[in-house]
C-alpha cells in the first residue's frame, strides 16, 4: 500500500536577500562594507529541496520508494497513510530510522 504522490509546487524560502544584504552594508562598525556584507549573506543553499525515500520494514531486502520530498512525507505522516510507521531516510544517506520519531517540519 504505497501511497499515491501528487503533485506539489517546487519549495521556495520565505526569506528576502535584499533587506539581510542592505542591513549588513549599512553597518557603521564594518572595515569592509562589501566584503563583509558579502561574506555573511545568505546561503541559496536554503532552497534546497530535501528528498526521502522510505520502506515498509526494516529488511534490508525490502523495496525503497521514492525520492518524495519532505513536505510531502510529513503530509503522508499527517494523513496516518504510513499506519504504524515506516522506515526513512535523506536521498544518499545510508541509514533508515522509524518514521514513528520523525519530524519532517525540520526539513520543509
Amino acid at each position: 500500500p504505497t501511497p499515491t504522490p501528487t503533485h506539489i509546487p517546487p519549495h521556495t524560502h520565505p526569506h528576502n536577500t535584499e533587506t539581510a544584504k542592505s542591513a549588513e552594508t549599512d553597518d557603521m562598525f564594518a572595515d569592509d562594507f562589501e566584503g563583509e556584507a558579502a561574506h555573511n549573506a545568505p546561503d541559496d543553499d536554503d532552497d534546497e529541496v530535501v528528498m526521502f525515500e522510505y520502506k515498509w520494514t526494516e529488511d534490508d531486502g525490502a523495496e525503497v520508494y521514492g525520492p518524495f520530498p519532505a513536505q510531502q512525507m510529513k503530509a503522508w505522516q499527517d494523513e496516518g497513510k504510513f499506519g504504524s510507521g515506516v522506515f526513512y531516510r535523506e536521498v544518499g544517506k545510508g541509514q533508515f530510522y522509524s518514521s514513528n520519531r520523525a519530524d519532517f517540519d525540520l526539513y520543509i
